[in-house]
């Protein structure tokens, strides 16, 4: 990991408030500006996609599978590069405007497909803007309509019917881009509402057909708008420049301290969220892969059996269900009891903490 030996960590003993009203806090040493990403070269997301290509070409990237029975194939840093500009560029030919006032719905699951359209956003300057099933019906529409989402990418069918259904008048959707075939139906009941619907496959097509290259954001530009799923109202979108992805990653990158591994993650976590999405940037910067799960908790542990990750990347609510699935195995295995188990646990906890790890 060469490109991260001059990086430094920043040490503080107490944050400073930068702003009374909304209660803003920042490292002392930084209340002007964001911490200078020392040792990370990248400015923009699109730098760390394009330095990591040229960095690690030939390295698997993204591996995905088409079921639990069978096994994980991947592409690599060249061919996911290849894929992206097609869709980037495929969007262009639909008439998108490249700039970043233009935002890209993305509507699925945690799937290869997300991240390939989360990265050709980032590669020409677009805005891509998460939207997920909890939003609800009210919570879709709003969305479409507060970012004025003009193309929009659904990873089945029935996200492609909400979508449809979402659409009145006053919508500014104009494509969505189906990863599921139509039927001819579906088609038309789309045009009827004036809506253009076309596959995947036929995206990727036109990319490959009408290919542009890419065209950089600034740093001062957005990266993404999460929109929260509005439990007190309205969903409300936070807006997260390219500026402040960066300062995020290299800091987390400076404190995983990993130089002599690649970190090969098992992606489960929701892309329409920073944590999800964060966590695919933060392994391309370092030249992982990142493998994609088929969406069943139930089968987590057996995922992580097969792909084999180093590094894992968990929420609570996923800790406790795999905790009782351990313990469930365990309580039927007659050479393993659940006080060896623990012990084991114990022991592995106090080596973290003997070297200073109290995570």
């Amino acid at each position: 990991m060469e490109q991260y030996e001059t990086a430094q960590a920043v040490h503080s003993t107490e944050a400073v408030e930068i702003d009374a009203d909304e209660h803003i806090y920042s490292h002392p040493e930084y209340t002007q500006k964001l911490y200078d990403h020392h040792g990370f070269s990248a400015q923009t997301l699109y730098e760390l996609i394009n330095q990591a290509v040229q960095l690690y070409g030939d390295r698997p990237l993204f591996s995905y599978r088409s079921s639990l029975d069978t096994s994980f194939q991947s592409y690599s840093y060249k061919q996911v590069w290849n894929m992206i500009l097609d869709i980037g560029s495929a969007m262009a030919h639909l008439g998108l405007n490249i700039s970043n006032e233009t935002f890209i719905g993305i509507y699925g699951s945690a799937t290869i497909y997300y991240a390939l359209f989360l990265y050709s956003s980032w590669c020409y300057s677009f805005v891509p803007v998460g939207i997920y099933d909890s939003l609800g019906h009210d919570g879709v529409q709003f969305i479409i309509k507060h970012a004025n989402l003009k193309l929009i990418f659904a990873d089945n069918l029935k996200r492609v019917h909400n979508l449809i259904e979402c659409h009145d008048e006053s919508s500014s959707l104009e494509t969505i881009v189906s990863l599921s075939e139509p039927s001819l139906d579906l088609i038309e009941i789309a045009k009827a509402k004036g809506i253009r619907l076309v596959t995947y496959t036929t995206m990727m097509d036109l990319g490959k057909t009408h290919r542009i290259e890419p065209v950089p954001p600034e740093l001062t530009d957005t990266a993404v708008i999460m929109y929260t799923s509005g439990s007190t109202g309205e969903p409300k979108g936070c807006i997260i420049t390219h500026e402040s992805f960066i300062c995020a990653a290299a800091g987390i990158i400076l404190m995983l301290n990993v130089k002599d591994e690649a970190p090969r993650i098992l992606n489960f976590m929701p892309l329409a969220h920073m944590f999800g999405c964060s966590t695919i940037v933060i392994a391309t910067s370092m030249g992982g892969e990142i493998g994609f799960w088929q969406g069943n908790t139930n089968k987590l542990i057996n995922e992580f059996n097969d792909f084999k990750p180093n590094l894992l990347t968990m929420v609570p609510r996923l800790l406790n269900k795999l905790y009782d699935t351990v313990m469930s195995e365990t309580s039927r295995k007659d050479h393993l009891s659940k006080s060896d188990f623990i012990k084991v646990a114990i022991q592995s906890k106090l080596a973290e903490i003997r070297e200073s790890n109290f995570s």
